[in-house]
């Protein structure tokens, strides 16, 4: 029997091609043959010798999509290009971060940049400070607690991008930046579920004066389960009332179904008929809600219209039984009017996570009264909330820092 010739392996070129008898081999071709019809050099998918095909298409991409080779994709145009290339490693751009973020946004805004932070990141910076922090710095990460006015902004003589974690930049001056050609970038709404969760939570402990009890046992004192000592207000069945209805006020609501809570609401743009049926809401005018409500639910965006709606006159029509809780915008509520009707018993309590002046003054009367429960501004501090915000607002301020870079150029 006559053997069969061993066939010679192909070249992986000729493999992903259809035979051709004319073809040269690839190593009689000169420069010129190597290029595609319009002069531009071939692509060529080089893998080290024994990666295998996993390691040439890692996790099955598709072959121009990621490469071993070429880690930035297809020549740099992939959606997942390195971003370091993006800017110029030579001149770094400097960044100040005004309080510490999520590891990994961290780490991404390192790989393009230097970066600092607050020195002390159990405390807000103040006008000066941050007006001392941002001069020589090319872009700024802020809070909504960071002032950025005209004169920290004139105080950043080479600012390029100024990116906050809010989504209005209500504390930033708009004109001062525009008239510098200073982008702004803000986040879309990320942390309604976040906020909502903290709303109920606070909800919850001023009502059963959960904060009240723990300083009581901390500091030796053990009423008892059949003590009248921390009675507080039970919370099923009870009437909640939302001033403001938008995504953070329905996610509320949502929640309050689950403790059989009657559900009221106001808001300038009332919902569809079939989403109040559907969330068990009973729309009514602001008198009427502060006059029924056990509680009062404050969710409402911060503008002319708004700035110290629950003042006074609104504190006034409560009962004195109600409790009062603030996750929107500080200014919402008039703080002096609010501690005057806490401590003359006018109003059962209060839950705050957001002031009028951020950080809370240490003169401030909240501070001394034990029937308010203050809180951070940290309606955004689970992991997954936080970690969103953080990633969102490097990744704009990368774009904005390449911006910048391509006007430059251009210009």
């Amino acid at each position: 029997m006559r053997r069969r010739a061993r066939a010679r392996p192909r070249a992986r070129a000729a493999r992903r091609r259809p035979r051709d008898p004319g073809r040269r081999p690839r190593a009689d071709r000169g420069a010129a043959a190597r290029r595609g019809p319009r002069g531009r050099a071939r692509r060529q998918h080089l893998a080290p010798r024994g990666a295998g095909a996993r390691a040439r298409y890692p996790r099955g991409a598709r072959r121009g999509r990621r490469h071993a080779a070429h880690p930035g994709g297809r020549h740099g145009r992939g959606r997942r290009r390195d971003r370091a290339r993006a800017l110029d490693p030579l001149t770094r751009p400097r960044v100040f971060v005004t309080q510490p973020i999520a590891p990994r946004a961290l780490e991404r805004l390192r790989a393009v940049a230097d970066v600092e932070g607050n020195p002390d990141p159990l405390r807000i910076l103040d006008r000066a400070g941050l007006a001392r922090a941002v001069g020589g710095r090319d872009a700024l990460v802020c809070l909504v607690q960071d002032t950025v006015d005209a004169e920290v902004i004139a105080a950043g003589a080479a600012l390029r991008v100024i990116a906050t974690m809010t989504i209005t930049p209500e504390q930033i001056d708009l004109a001062a930046a525009t008239a510098r050609g200073i982008p702004v970038t803000t986040i879309p709404p990320m942390v309604t579920e976040a906020t909502a969760d903290l709303a109920l939570a606070l909800l919850l402990a001023v009502a059963r004066r959960v904060v009240e009890a723990d300083g009581l046992v901390r500091a030796g004192v053990f009423p008892g389960a059949q003590s009248c000592r921390l009675e507080g207000l039970g919370v099923s069945g009870r009437t909640l009332g939302l001033v403001g209805c938008g995504r953070v006020g329905r996610a509320v609501a949502r929640r309050a179904r689950g403790f059989g809570m009657r559900l009221l609401y106001t808001d300038p743009r009332p919902l569809a008929p079939a989403e109040e049926a559907a969330l068990d809401l009973h729309p009514v005018a602001l008198p009427e809600l502060l006059g029924e409500a056990d509680f009062v639910s404050v969710h409402v965006p911060l503008g002319p219209a708004t700035r110290h709606l629950v003042g006074a006159g609104a504190l006034a029509r409560m009962r004195p039984t109600a409790y009062l809780i603030n996750t929107s915008r500080g200014p919402v509520v008039d703080e002096a009017a609010l501690a005057e009707a806490l401590a003359a018993g006018r109003l059962a309590g209060a839950a705050l996570d957001v002031f009028e002046v951020e950080p809370l003054p240490a003169d401030s009367p909240l501070r001394s009264l034990d029937n308010c429960l203050l809180a951070p501004h940290n309606a955004n501090s689970s992991p997954a909330a936080a970690h969103r915000v953080h990633e969102n607002t490097i990744r704009n301020l990368i774009g904005g820092l390449k911006n910048a870079k391509r006007r430059e150029g251009e210009g």
